[in-house]
């Protein structure tokens, strides 16, 4: 085999295309894959959510969002709870592009309702724009900013309310689970 291979031009050839082949397109293929995955951390990605990249931006906005949102009603945090901010965000952002493949939407009237609920913004009762403007200048938040976020955490709701009205848990399921985690039957 090795002396028609020596004497054979045409064999030589492909041979040689086939080693080429075998030797040199994996590495392409892998320097070529390399150079185009984003970079991880400020200025790239902060990991991938249903097969698609999520901007490190995005994420450290909701990871910013929940935390100041739990400092806001607790006060000040221990360090080691700050680890929880993590994985929050990424549940956060689960659940909205859940809801956006589910195709919900939050109306802008539902969101000035909701706006005009909070009771900081409210005096004996009534709605203030100048206090809703104060008070959002003073948090550092533009109200474009603000309405975002709070059209996102309405959207999760909508989307949690409408799983909780599909799924029924008779007595005997929750009992039977409850006994299965507790190791008897």
């Amino acid at each position: 085999m090795f002396k028609r291979l020596i004497k054979s031009q045409a064999l030589r050839r492909r041979t040689s295309w086939i080693v080429a082949a075998v030797l040199i397109l994996p590495f392409v293929l892998f320097f070529h894959a390399t150079g185009q995955a984003p970079p991880r951390g400020p200025g790239g990605t902060a990991g991938e959510l249903f097969g698609k990249p999520v901007p490190w931006e995005v994420f450290e906005d909701e990871r910013r969002w929940g935390q100041r949102h739990l400092e806001n009603q607790l006060g000040d945090i221990p360090e080691t709870f700050r680890q929880m901010f993590t994985q929050a965000a990424w549940d956060r952002l689960v659940l909205l592009e859940e809801a956006r493949r589910a195709r919900l939407a939050v109306p802008d009237e539902e969101l000035a309702a909701s706006i005009r609920r909070i009771p900081e913004f409210q005096e004996e009762g009534r709605f203030l724009p100048d206090r809703y403007h104060l008070l959002l200048r003073a948090s550092g938040l533009t109200p474009q900013t603000f309405e975002t976020r709070l059209r996102k955490d309405l959207l999760i709701e909508r989307l949690i309310s409408s799983i909780r009205e599909v799924v029924t848990v008779s007595d005997e399921e929750l009992l039977h689970v409850i006994s299965v985690g507790r190791g008897t039957m």
